[in-house]
């Protein structure tokens, strides 16, 4: 291991520390990585707040005064909107997670390939169900 293969602990050193600054952390891409979890996670506060107030204010006595307060098209697209935002968030974080502590490329792809299905499928899901009660 130290004699400087790709897989040693000379692997480092041999790249320059802007090489290294530039990118090429843990996922080869944090500075992006971050940038976007918090760019979803500041667009996300206000739907958020939005739908939580409103139901919690508005239509949290009964089901029908929720069918109701879903009906209206702005209120539908707002927790649509939080529902994006906070599953596309949620992906990041966990990709990032798998991108730290798993090291194999195989494994690392199919997870990241499970996380982005599994969110996808909740906010397609979830989104269509929201349109059928506004329609």
């Amino acid at each position: 291991m130290g004699s400087g293969s790709s897989l040693g602990p000379k692997a480092y050193e041999k790249k320059s520390k802007l090489a290294h600054v530039r990118g090429n952390g843990s996922s080869y891409r944090g500075a992006h990585e971050w940038l976007t979890s918090r760019i979803t996670a500041t667009l996300s506060v206000l739907p958020s707040i939005y739908v939580i107030v409103s139901i919690i204010l508005g239509c949290a006595s009964s089901y029908e005064s929720f069918q109701m307060w879903l009906g209206n098209p702005f209120n539908g697209s707002m927790i649509i909107l939080a529902l994006i935002t906070l599953c596309w968030h949620g992906a990041l974080g966990v990709i990032t997670v798998i991108n730290d502590y798993v090291h194999s490329n195989g494994i690392n792809f199919t997870l990241t390939l499970l996380v982005k299905a599994f969110f996808s499928l909740i906010v397609l899901i979830s989104s269509l169900s929201i349109l059928k009660v506004m329609l």
